[in-house]
């Protein structure tokens, strides 16, 4: 299902989830059945870079018929803020310093600041949540989503893998990769501490911790799905079959 977004635009992305969510709750009242909270819930999975967990989840997405918010996040905060992408891109889970954010205010006229992003970010995220069924990536949405109706996961992998997919991915030499790894969880840390006051690594923010140490991607989605439906219960038949999925970061 998270094939059906590619290519549209932000505003038709949530426009496109809140549809679906309507019309199912229009069926839901011509064939009464038993409530169940998965049809309100969501996954909020969190990743490390270079670990698979972008890959995980789409591949989940995709088996359940679910709609995935990663790099759409972006886009869409980017519209709603009536700012332009690349603005929104360049403090995506990032932390500038005061005095960077002091330049940029003075000189940049597309100036967003990351108070802007969050409560942004945050309204996104809300709404998606609100209608449950969908995989949200990264940018401390396990933080932001009611825990009662989500399944949080935390994606993690060894370093040496992780540096070897960023390479590959990349195109990276073996230093620069590394380099580039340990920049993006100091980044993504910084981000988490900075705007919730958390550590991205505190397992008790998540419900489960996946380790994607000997679990490929398809694995590591039946893993997630496993843990949706002990929590929420079972989410039902399939609606895609499993695809293949590159792994990312």
């Amino acid at each position: 299902m998270s094939r059906l977004i590619e290519g549209g635009k932000p505003e038709q992305l949530i426009a496109r989830h809140v549809r679906r969510w309507e019309l199912q709750q229009r069926q839901s009242r011509q064939t009464p059945t038993p409530p169940t909270l998965v049809n309100r819930a969501v996954i909020a999975l969190s990743r490390q870079p270079g670990s698979g967990g972008a890959a995980v989840a789409r591949e989940v997405a995709d088996r359940l018929g679910w709609h995935v918010f990663d790099r759409e996040l972006v886009e869409y905060i980017a519209a709603q803020a009536h700012a332009r992408e690349r603005v929104i891109a360049s403090i995506d889970e990032r932390v500038r310093s005061l005095m960077e954010e002091w330049v940029r205010s003075v000189l940049d006229r597309n100036y967003l600041s990351p108070h802007t992003y969050l409560r942004h970010l945050m309204s996104v995220v809300l709404t998606i949540a609100h209608h449950g069924q969908a995989v949200l990536v990264g940018r401390g949405c396990h933080l932001i989503v009611n825990p009662l109706t989500t399944l949080r996961v935390r994606v993690i992998a060894p370093l040496e893998r992780r540096l070897a997919t960023v390479a590959r991915l990349q195109g990276l030499d073996p230093k620069a990769a590394r380099r580039q790894v340990h920049h993006d969880d100091a980044e993504r840390a910084a981000f988490i501490r900075a705007h919730f006051h958390r550590d991205i690594d505190d397992p008790a923010d998540y419900d489960m911790v996946l380790n994607l140490a000997a679990l490929d991607i398809k694995s590591g989605a039946a893993v997630v799905i496993g843990a949706l439906r002990g929590k929420f219960g079972d989410p039902g038949v399939l609606l895609n079959p499993p695809s293949v999925i590159q792994p990312s970061r």
